[in-house]
C-alpha cells in the first residue's frame, strides 16, 4: 500500500517503540486485540504505547501485551495550546513505528513525528462505490484488523480476544454486588439490551428482553443482572420495568473495567452485537449473541461457548464491517424486521446450547 512505503523501502533494523492507534469503537478495539498480541510476541522488548479514546481506554488498561495507554485529547479537554503540547510530547517519545488499526488517520501520526507506518488499506473510494469491498466482507473482523500487520508476517490467533481486568475492579465488582444482596455462589445472568452504531439497528425488542430475563431467571434460579453504558440506562430501566422478578441495573454504576469483573462470574450471557457480547464470549461465559442486520460473518463472538441466535431472513445482513451501502444512498433498512422476527424461544435454546457446550467441556477435563 502507498500508505506503507517508508517502512517497506526503509524498515527499521531495530524496532524499539510501537505505536497503536487504537482509537475505535470498544468492539472494534477487541477485534484487534489478537494482533496486538501477535505484536508482543514478534516485538517482546519494545515499549508498546496505545493511543485511544477515553471510551475504549478501560478495555485496554490490565492488558498486558500494552505498556502504556494515551488518551487522545478531545471534547472538553481540547485546546490549540493543549493539543500542540500534545503532539510534541507525542513527538518526544520516538516512535520507530506506528500501527494504525483506525484507517484515514496517517496524518496524526506524521504529526507525532512517526514516518514509518502500517496502515489499514482500505481504499476510500469503497464507501462511495459498492465495488472491490468483497475481501472485507468475507473475512471477520479479526482477520480485517490482522491484515495491517500483513508485511511483518505475523501469525494472529484469533481463538479469542484479549479482555483482562483488574484486581481492583473485581474487589469494587465484589462489594457492589454484596450491596445489591447478591451472594458469593448465586448465580448471575447478564442481559445486554443496547448496542450503538447502525441507528439503534442492531437492539432486539425490550419487551423480548424482559419476558427472556424473566425465564431465564426461572430456568437457572439465577439473578439477572442488566449492564450497558450510561446511555443506555432509559433502555435498561424500560426492559426492568417489565420484568416480573426485578433484575439488577448496572448501567452508570459501574466502570467498563468493573462490568468485566461482572461477566467473569457470570453463568451466562445474552446480548445484541455489541462490546460486552465480544467481551464475555472471549472470558469463556456461555455466551449468546442476539443478530439481525449485521454480518455473523464480519462479527461473530470469538469464543468455545458461543450461540448465536437469528431469524435467518433473506435480507439478513445488510450490515457489513465496510461498503454495507454507498455513503451517497443511506441504507435500505428502515425497520429490523430480521430481529422482529426472532423469538425468545429461539434464544432461550441457544442459551441452553451455550450451557451444555461449557458443562461437556467441563465433563472432558475431568
Amino acid at each position: 500500500m502507498l500508505l506503507n512505503w517508508a517502512y517497506r523501502i526503509f524498515p527499521p533494523r531495530r524496532v524499539e517503540r510501537i505505536l497503536l492507534n487504537l482509537m475505535l469503537p470498544i468492539g472494534d478495539t477487541l477485534f484487534a486485540t489478537p494482533t496486538v498480541r501477535a505484536l508482543r510476541q514478534r516485538f517482546p522488548h519494545a515499549h508498546i504505547a496505545a493511543l485511544v479514546f477515553s471510551t475504549n481506554a478501560g478495555v485496554l488498561y490490565a492488558n498486558e501485551d500494552i505498556d502504556e495507554v494515551i488518551s487522545h485529547p478531545t471534547g472538553q479537554t481540547f485546546t490549540l495550546f493543549g493539543y500542540a503540547r500534545f503532539l510534541w510530547g507525542m513527538r518526544r517519545r520516538r516512535f520507530t513505528i506506528a500501527v494504525e488499526f483506525r484507517p484515514y488517520v496517517w496524518y496524526l501520526s506524521v504529526l507525532c513525528g512517526v514516518v514509518r507506518r502500517l496502515s489499514f488499506d482500505i481504499p476510500a473510494y469503497q464507501w462511495f462505490f459498492p465495488i472491490g469491498a468483497r475481501p472485507w466482507k468475507h473475512r471477520h473482523a479479526i482477520d480485517n484488523y490482522a491484515s495491517v500487520v500483513r508485511p511483518l508476517g505475523l501469525r494472529v490467533d484469533r481463538s479469542r480476544l484479549v479482555v483482562r481486568t483488574t484486581e481492583r475492579d473485581r474487589a469494587a465488582l465484589g462489594a457492589f454486588l454484596v450491596a445489591e444482596g447478591v451472594g458469593p455462589d448465586e448465580r448471575l445472568v447478564a442481559l445486554h439490551p443496547g448496542g450503538e452504531g447502525f441507528r439503534g439497528m442492531k437492539r432486539w425488542d425490550s419487551a423480548r428482553f424482559a419476558v427472556l430475563g424473566d425465564r431465564l431467571a426461572e430456568r437457572y434460579d439465577a439473578r439477572i443482572a442488566l449492564i450497558g453504558g450510561r446511555d443506555e440506562l432509559a433502555l435498561a430501566r424500560e426492559v426492568a420495568a417489565a420484568m416480573a422478578r426485578p433484575p439488577i441495573v448496572l448501567n452508570g454504576r459501574v466502570s467498563l473495567g468493573q462490568s468485566i469483573a461482572l461477566l467473569e462470574r457470570c453463568h451466562l450471557f445474552v446480548g445484541d452485537d455489541s462490546a460486552p457480547l465480544h467481551m464475555a464470549g472471549s472470558l469463556d461465559v456461555p455466551t449468546v449473541g442476539i443478530f439481525g442486520p449485521t454480518s455473523v460473518v464480519n462479527y461473530h463472538p470469538a469464543g468455545p461457548y458461543v450461540e448465536v441466535a437469528r431469524s435467518g431472513l433473506v435480507c439478513s445482513p445488510c450490515f457489513f464491517f465496510v461498503n454495507s451501502a454507498p455513503v451517497w444512498a443511506g441504507s435500505r433498512c428502515r425497520v429490523p424486521t430480521c430481529l422482529h422476527a426472532l423469538s425468545v424461544e429461539t434464544v432461550l435454546e441457544a442459551a441452553e446450547r451455550a450451557i451444555v457446550r461449557k458443562e461437556a467441556g467441563r465433563s472432558g477435563m475431568a
